[in-house]
């Protein structure tokens, strides 16, 4: 393969650990230095042992060390790449270098210290990851077809529940007091999961001295009554919305909630946005046949609502199968592709409002 030089800084390799759960089968969870909607599932944290390289068995869960394999050879060729200025083979699809987005930054403007200190000192080992995006429950609220094929939520009295909220004891909660950043959530809804929701109201400020959380959620259980409840509240930096849609017919299709609760969080959180108490609100689009045409009419509400940030995500075959074909309109062989291409082209044109439009790695019609 063909060596691919960058004048640009990636720091995942050594500070993000993405804890996704397998999907469909919910028996696995996956374990890697970066989003897979991001890089190749090469960016898995293969061990060096051969046993776990298609992910960790639920019920090794809780007694699992990630200390052994965090600074494994693989992943310190990886890193002595990225310093030399070669993007690994993993990285190159990577919509987020394509666009200059962070993480990546131009290695010359770097200005976080810890990241200064690891291309001066060409560091290749960590004490461990920084930034843990918590994907390991699937249990959520809604039933979106675009993320599963039917409802999950793992309760407590479930065989599941009960091995993964003993990794959440054993492992999770010990790792994030050590952490920079915490996703909540990258599978899964910080509030429709009972296990995300546990961890939240009981995270006490003083033993995670710098620990500061996004939210990824779908926004119906983003309510002032449960804001109340989270005792790490003042640590909330970035929320983000999961909405899709612009009209309540295509909200009830793709989502399937509430749509006047959901505006009502909407508002929530732009009142908390306009009092400083968090720092940046998002909405997420994921651009699909059923609400492509609704883009331009989102993106006015999302000004309307005075949003720092929209995300059009493009719609992956998490569980669709065959369906996909039919739904994934950024194919050039869907049949609207060609008018939709130019709506998301419009978008990006779009003024007086942040639009990032994330095309990840381009995913087979089938799976």
């Amino acid at each position: 393969m063909d060596t691919v030089t960058t004048s640009l800084f990636c720091p995942n390799p050594w500070e993000w650990l993405d804890l996704t759960v397998r999907w469909v089968s919910y028996d696995t969870v996956g374990m890697a230095f970066c989003s897979l909607c991001w890089a190749t599932e090469e960016a898995y944290l293969y061990f060096g042992d051969g046993r776990f390289n298609d992910g960790v068995p639920l019920e090794v869960l809780p007694t699992f060390d990630l200390r052994g394999y965090w600074n494994s050879p693989r992943i310190q060729e990886i890193r002595r790449l990225w310093l030399e200025g070669i993007v690994p083979p993993m990285c190159r699809g990577c919509p987020r270098m394509a666009a200059g987005e962070l993480p990546t930054v131009l290695r010359s403007a770097i200005s976080d210290p810890y990241h200064r200190r690891i291309c001066d000192e060409r560091l290749t080992e960590t004490s461990g990851p920084r930034t843990v995006n918590l994907g390991y429950d699937p249990s959520c609220n809604l039933a979106c077809p675009s993320c599963r094929r039917e409802p999950v939520r793992f309760k407590t009295g479930h065989q599941t529940h009960a091995l993964l909220r003993a990794f959440q004891d054993r492992v999770i909660r010990p790792m994030l007091k050590a952490a920079r950043w915490a996703f909540f959530s990258g599978y899964g809804d910080p509030f429709g999961s009972p296990l995300y929701w546990e961890l939240l109201r009981t995270m006490a400020p003083d033993e995670h001295p710098e620990l500061e959380l996004v939210f990824l959620t779908n926004g119906l259980g983003f309510t002032p009554d449960n804001y109340l409840q989270i005792p790490m509240r003042n640590r909330i930096k970035v929320v983000q919305f999961s909405i899709d849609a612009f009209t309540r017919e295509t909200y009830a299709k793709l989502r399937g909630g509430s749509w006047p609760r959901l505006m009502q969080n909407c508002a929530f959180v732009q009142e908390l946005r306009r009092q400083g108490k968090i720092e940046r609100s998002e909405w997420g689009f994921v651009f699909q046949a059923s609400n492509w045409r609704e883009l331009p009419a989102f993106l006015e509400m999302a000004r309307a609502y005075n949003v720092d940030k929209v995300i059009v995500y493009t719609l992956l075959n998490h569980t669709m199968d065959k369906r996909y074909a039919e739904h994934a309109i950024h194919h050039p062989e869907h049949p609207n592709h060609r008018e939709a291409m130019a709506v998301l082209d419009a978008a990006r044109e779009t003024k007086d409002l942040n639009v990032y439009v994330e095309l990840p790695k381009q995913t087979s019609q089938t799976g």
